[in-house]
């Protein structure tokens, strides 16, 4: 029979962590909503411990602005109160980075930690919770002994929910690692607020005899609960001191010590919590529970980049800038040159900001889906291939590199000069993927729009008409119990509704809502349909009469001008443009041009009817920008808003100036087009659970209308600059 502890040691874990490129006012609201709360109420609260997890991007920041914190944390670690726990420096996916940059953003930490508080942790805060089964070999090199795990990733393993909770050990090729197992119910109880279930709880497990129990619980994530972090912490003492007859807290290395109390080896394959696995799938995490629980997620999360092909392209970059890093660190020895070793310091962090896992998935107020942080992680990798260029004595010229940088079996052509970063895809419509200007960010990242989960909470509340009734009426549904909140951000305010406060407002959120039928990309070629709109192509829903888009292109020649002044990609493909209902055989040849000494692309293309019957269409171009909510369109001397739509005629010029980002893009288009321009915006959750309309970018999309008769050809040109 299982012993009765007269006390249950219950050992509870809080993480913290804001990317680096959300700014220094998220840090703020970390630190006044979250960390200074925590540390007030832990001064009040002299027998609460913890262990804490804070990335190294927030003690980064709180050295520079909130010195002080950092002293009362330190003093509460002296004390015995607090156990640091290490992680990666940027909190990635420490299986996603190549392994030499894992044991260097663990090492950092570590060091930091130590430096900071006089102790070196000697456990890790996994990043979201993914599990890889070669972790043990990394973290042993990493010189970390045990990792914080979810409960759940046992479950996966086969083990019973009464056998997860307390101290089990893993092991890969020989290296043991022990695993602190959270309680998986203890983790649904928790996420609200902590009242009389999780006590109970927590008594049941006493008298089954547990000894310890381990809670894992996100700062952030209980900070977008209603009534915040500071009101759930204190709800959480008060009940912790009321039970203290019974329970009383303690850190994790204390159950670590216990090696002989452990639970023994158990083999855990790869996994990833509910919010990964949804935003891997599109599939609700209560619909992917009911699928299969558990064993539906011991999967990978590399998943995310199936999906999301902007988060697959990020990753694939970081691990090219990775590439030069490592290059300059094998080429020069540091201690020998220590300009160079602040160079290449400087060029690290970068890199590090640049592996952070949340830019990859869409997380609430903020991921993927934030611009701000897409923009900053591009900036991040251009700065670590620049400085290593420099560096390694690369840089200043007009260069290409042909390789496979998305490992899809396909070539890109990247293109490098002092002022730009590009890449071309000509397997997939000979598009512009990347154009990376130093400070700015990639000026065409723009992310195709998806059907997310939340969008389903989206639909089903949206008060739309009913189907006509058997008597002939329209109905509403005017049911409006659940109380969706909803929120609505323009530029740099944003405002909370209720759906009960303001029924409009979800309206508004249903009518942005569109999802893109394709991949959005820059010079993505397009033959329209007659019946094209600005509406239609607003909202994904045009007609598309050719077979060029996400096409393979076949590259004819990679040619530089006298002087490697300029770089001159040419490409072509066969297609077909659909007129009536006839398929029409319809070559396009494009010419895109880099300059050495300064921002700027040039596109010719000429289309030619291959046939003998004439073929008349109407050939558009895509070209997305991440331009910020605040940028304006300069049209006949008249400032107008990006975040408007519009239909230009006869248009030979275009200048957009864009504040944020301190840019001033001008379009030159010849001869003269029809421009379609409209804001790219997508529905995304926000920080505190409800849902708003983020900016991601405007869309640009000059258009010509072209009649080629027999075997007849057009030229068109199109132009993009810019200036800072």
């Amino acid at each position: 029979m299982s012993a009765l502890w007269s006390q249950l040691e219950f050992v509870p874990v809080l993480h913290l962590h804001v990317p680096s490129g959300m700014g220094v006012q998220a840090l703020e609201r970390a630190w006044k909503r979250q960390l200074a709360p925590l540390l007030r109420a832990m001064w009040e609260h002299q027998d609460f411990c913890c262990g804490l997890h804070i990335s190294g991007a927030v003690l980064h920041g709180m050295a520079v602005h909130k010195a002080d914190g950092l002293v009362a944390l330190e003093q509460m670690v002296e004390q015995g109160r607090i156990e640091m726990v290490a992680g990666g420096w940027s909190h990635p996916f420490l299986s996603g980075i190549p392994e030499r940059d894992a044991l260097s953003q663990l090492g950092l930490q570590s060091r930091l930690l130590e430096m900071r508080t006089g102790m070196r942790p000697s456990g890790v805060y996994l990043s979201e919770g993914v599990w890889d089964p070669d972790l043990p070999r990394l973290l042993e090199r990493a010189k970390l002994n045990y990792a914080l795990v979810s409960g759940e990733l046992l479950l996966s393993a086969g083990l019973r929910p009464s056998q997860v909770p307390g101290l089990h050990h893993t092991e890969r090729g020989g290296r043991v690692l022990q695993v602190l197992a959270s309680d998986p119910a203890l983790d649904r109880l928790l996420r609200r607020t902590p009242g009389p279930d999780a006590l109970s709880h927590l008594e049941q497990r006493r008298a089954m005899g547990i000894r310890s129990v381990l809670w894992i619980g996100s700062m952030s994530a209980i900070d977008r609960r209603p009534g915040g972090f500071k009101r759930w912490l204190n709800q959480f003492l008060s009940g912790l001191n009321d039970n203290g007859h019974w329970m009383n807290t303690t850190l994790p290395s204390e159950i670590t010590k216990r090696k002989k109390e452990g639970k023994g080896l158990v083999y855990l394959p790869s996994w990833v919590p509910a919010h990964i696995a949804e935003a891997s799938t599109a599939v609700p995490e209560n619909e992917l529970r009911s699928r299969g629980g558990w064993f539906v997620r011991a999967g990978r999360w590399e998943g995310l980049m199936v999906r999301y092909s902007e988060s697959n392209r990020l990753h694939k970059r970081m691990l090219l800038a990775s590439s030069y890093l490592h290059r300059l660190r094998a080429t020069h020895k540091r201690g020998t040159n220590p300009e160079l070793d602040r160079l290449m310091d400087s060029a690290a962090l970068a890199l590090y900001r640049a592996q952070g896992s949340s830019v990859l998935w869409p997380a609430a107020g903020g991921g993927f889906y934030n611009q701000s942080l897409r923009l900053s992680t591009w900036r991040d990798m251009l700065e670590v291939e620049q400085s290593a260029q420099r560096a390694l004595g690369e840089f200043g010229g007009l260069r290409t590199l042909k390789a496979d940088v998305l490992c899809s079996g396909h070539d890109d052509l990247l293109i490098y000069s002092p002022h730009v970063h590009a890449a071309l895809e000509p397997s997939q419509g000979a598009v512009l993927a990347e154009f990376t200007v130093p400070g700015v960010g990639n000026l065409v990242d723009v992310p195709t729009r998806r059907e997310e989960p939340w969008h389903r909470s989206l639909l089903d509340h949206a008060k739309l008409p009913a189907l006509v009734t058997d008597e002939g009426e329209v109905v509403f549904d005017d049911d409006s119990s659940g109380g969706t909140h909803v929120e609505v951000e323009f530029e740099d305010e944003s405002v909370s509704y209720s759906i009960e406060d303001d029924r409009g407002v979800l309206e508004h959120l249903a009518s942005v809502f569109a999802v893109d039928r394709e991949r959005r990309a820059a010079l993505s070629d397009r033959f329209l349909g007659p019946t094209a709109s600005v509406g239609n192509l607003a909202s994904g829903q045009y007609p598309e009469v050719g077979d060029f888009l996400g096409a393979s292109y076949s590259v004819l020649s990679v040619d530089r001008s006298d002087g490697d002044e300029q770089i001159t990609v040419s490409m072509a493909r066969e297609g077909r443009v659909t007129v009536g209902r006839e398929p029409r055989l319809v070559q396009i040849r494009k010419r895109v041009s880099f300059h050495r000494d300064s921002p700027a692309f040039e596109v010719e293309y000429e289309l030619v009817n291959r046939t003998s019957k004439p073929v008349e269409s109407t050939f558009a171009v895509d070209l997305p920008l991440a331009l910020t909510a605040r940028a304006e369109l300069m049209i006949d001397g008249e400032r107008r808003s990006a975040t408007g739509q519009y239909r230009l005629e006869d248009l030979q010029e275009l200048v957009l100036n864009d504040p944020v980002l301190g840019l001033r893009v001008t379009l030159n288009f010849e001869p003269a087009c029809i421009l379609v321009a409209h804001p790219v915006v997508c529905v995304v959750r926000s920080e505190d659970g409800g849902l708003k309309e983020a900016h991601q970018g405007v869309c640009l999309l000059p258009q010509w209308p072209v009649k080629l008769w027999g075997e007849e050809r057009r030229q068109l040109e199109m132009s993009l600059k810019i200036e800072r």
